[in-house]
């Protein structure tokens, strides 16, 4: 009896072969298995009969000398029997199977991600609202103060203390991310205005910001509080590790926006640390005014000593003792007359930094406007949903198979 004649007696061990080899739970499986309806199936089952080029795939797929063991396999040409079919080699995995499985549900692996994808643009280009980024490269500039070491050390030999240091200049590098991140400059630039083309010409910053983040209904005082977190979001201050350049990027919902942002940024910036370096020039000029006024006070008292001395021992100079009084009233008079000395020359050089306005920044680089939008980076997040869309097709296709269906 030839294989064809045999199995065809059988074919109920033909179905059970095929489920037992390939994890099929259902006849439906089977039926797609040889790629005919559940009612064709049916049908062969009645009459006990497979078409023989069905029986053939059967046939190819599984190793006859062992039917106890029906296995998926992988056919070697190498070997073949007298009756011209493809023997089989057992194994594990077969890639066929997964092919077949993928094979069947070709439409659910190709218009899921397919749907992700288009829900990706549908957000990208319609619901998400762009962000732009500009940037800018800033130097802050020591402080014109001078170098005050000769006062500080002849200050410190009369037991003089200062109110401030006065022998370090100020690391305005240091402190100008500090300035950037400081209330005070928030609450100015969000009284500013600015032209948008939504919102038109002229509108305060915080009312942008307001309508931005849907908060016009709350109470003034939470509306600036928020909008000032806000706007701290939107600026961003970096400083280089080993110089003194200052990176700023400033963040906007529009380009020309975000650019007029940036300047108006570094523009009040540039006013507060003006400002702060003319407030310790007045803190340091008041004090050198007030201590000139004293130690002129103290160079006349140790003439009047050094006098008074002289005029009462004429002889002094055959008295090693009064030798010694009048060598220490006389170096009192020389350090009174070298600290006055000191002190009105940074008086001279404090007065003419209180009157200067130069600038106390540089910018490297201006703020330029940003055409193209820093976010959302659709070519990359689109990759991104179809890959996760093709991974959730394929857990969809083997839940459908082995989870969630029905005989």
């Amino acid at each position: 009896m030839t294989p064809l004649e045999q199995n065809n007696q059988d074919i109920e061990k033909i179905i059970n072969d095929i489920m037992e080899a390939n994890g099929f739970r259902y006849y439906y499986q089977v039926a797609q298995y040889f790629d005919v309806s559940a009612q064709t199936l049916s049908g062969w089952v009645k009459q006990k009969k497979i078409p023989p080029k069905h029986f053939l795939k059967y046939y190819s797929d599984f190793n006859q000398e062992e039917p106890g063991q029906p296995e998926a396999f992988s056919p070697d040409i190498s070997d073949s029997n007298k009756n011209g079919f493809v023997s089989s080699r057992p194994q594990k995995i077969s890639l066929n199977k997964i092919y077949r499985l993928l094979y069947r549900n070709k439409k659910i692996i190709m218009g899921f991600p397919l749907t992700i994808s288009l829900i990706t643009i549908v957000y990208l280009f319609f619901i998400a609202k762009p962000i732009y980024k500009t940037s800018a490269v800033i130097l802050p500039t020591e402080g014109t103060g001078q170098n005050m070491s000769g006062l500080l050390g002849a200050a410190t030999q009369m037991g003089m203390s200062m109110p401030f240091s006065m022998d370090n200049e100020i690391a305005w590098d240091e402190i100008y991310p500090e300035i950037v991140g400081s209330e005070r400059l928030k609450r100015i630039v969000l009284q500013d205005t600015f032209s948008t083309h939504k919102y038109g010409p002229g509108i305060q910053l915080q009312f942008i910001i307001a309508n931005e983040l849907d908060i016009l209904n709350k109470p003034f005082h939470e509306q600036q509080e928020e909008s000032s977190k806000h706007l701290d979001e939107l600026i961003h201050v970096n400083k280089t590790r080993f110089s003194s350049i200052v990176n700023l990027d400033v963040y906007g919902f529009e380009p020309e926006f975000t650019a007029a942002l940036a300047n108006r940024i570094i523009d009040h910036s540039g006013k507060l640390q003006r400002q702060y370096k003319t407030n310790q020039v007045n803190q340091k000029r008041q004090f050198l005014d007030d201590r000139i006024s004293v130690v002129e006070n103290e160079v006349k008292t140790a003439e009047t000593n050094l006098r008074i001395f002289r005029e009462q021992n004429r002889h002094y100079n055959k008295s090693p003792s009064l030798i010694l009084q009048e060598e220490r009233l006389n170096q009192e008079l020389v350090l009174q007359r070298s600290l006055l000395v000191t002190l009105k020359s940074q008086f001279e050089k404090a007065k003419i930094e209180e009157v200067e306005k130069s600038a106390m920044i540089q910018v490297i680089d201006e703020p330029f406007i940003p055409w193209e939008h820093d976010f959302p980076k659709r070519g990359i997040i689109l990759v991104i949903a179809t890959f996760f869309g093709f991974f959730g097709a394929v857990i969809l296709v083997y839940a459908k198979e082995y989870i969630f269906e029905m005989d």
